[in-house]
Formats: C-alpha cells, sequence, structure tokens
C-alpha cells in the first residue's frame, strides 16, 4: 500500500488532513507509534480550527520536524536544515495548490463554526485528497533527495 493510499484509508476511519500526513508518513522518521502522531495532530485539522494553515502542510511540517530535528537550541546546522526543509515543502504546496491556508484552498470559511459542515456539503471537502496526496509526494521527494 502506498503512503497515499494509506493517509486515504486513514481519512475515511474519521481522522482529519494532519493526522493522514503524519501518520502516512511515519515510516520515513519513525520517531513515533501511529497513535501518538494521530494524538499530536488531532488539533491541527481545518486550519487548526481557524481555517488557517492547512493539515496536509501542519502534518508534513510536523514530518520535516522528526525528519531533521532541530531539539538543540544551540545547533545552528539543525537549525537551518529544518527551515530550509520547511521551506522548500512549503514553497512547493503553495506552487502547486495556490495556498497554504485551508480556507483559501477549500474556498469555505473553516474559521466559522459550520465551516466542516459547508465545506463537506458543498464538496469542497474532497479536494482534501489531493491536498494530502500532494503532501506526501512533496514529502517522499523530499525524503528521496536527501537519501540519495
Amino acid at each position: 500500500m502506498t503512503r497515499q493510499d494509506y493517509a486515504k484509508d486513514i481519512r475515511k476511519r474519521g481522522f482529519n488532513c494532519a493526522q493522514a500526513v503524519l501518520a502516512a508518513a511515519a515510516d520515513m522518521h519513525g520517531a513515533m507509534d501511529e497513535e501518538a502522531l494521530l494524538a499530536l495532530a488531532g488539533g491541527l485539522g481545518g486550519g487548526v480550527r481557524q481555517g488557517e494553515v492547512c493539515g496536509a502542510v501542519s502534518g508534513a511540517v510536523i514530518t520535516l520536524g522528526l525528519m531533521f530535528p532541530f531539539n538543540d537550541g544551540t545547533d545552528g546546522a539543525s537549525r537551518a536544515k529544518i527551515s530550509e526543509k520547511s521551506r522548500e515543502f512549503s514553497d512547493k504546496f503553495k506552487a502547486r495548490f495556490g495556498a497554504l491556508a485551508c480556507s483559501a484552498l477549500l474556498g469555505v470559511d473553516m474559521s466559522q463554526p459550520d465551516g466542516l459542515k459547508t465545506a463537506i456539503e458543498t464538496g469542497a471537502s474532497v479536494r482534501c485528497a489531493d491536498y494530502i496526496s500532494g503532501a506526501i509526494e512533496i514529502l517522499e521527494g523530499i525524503f528521496e533527495g536527501e537519501n540519495n
């Protein structure tokens, strides 16, 4: 099963975009078990429930943080590496999809209490599968670039 297929399966089980990306990419970092990853990203769907940064982007950036850890405040090289990779991911995602914000991507004001309901009713949430797959594809490119 591909990471994209696994992410779609996670989403079908009721999890959000951030959870789907983070859990489906777990083999790229091996840092945590799936249950912990799902818990970590639980509040990030719908752009932190406010239509801000897309959950697929948030899940991918967390994945990058686990792949390229910056956990020593004095380690300038690690700080530079995660900054570079986060920017690389964000630039590629934005170039591909036109935005980083959930509301902009869906065309629905996700900051409203009925934002998710509106996204589902209008069919806008169907596009989330593309954002999830695209995020994983971009992550795979970054991962493969580092391991070649």
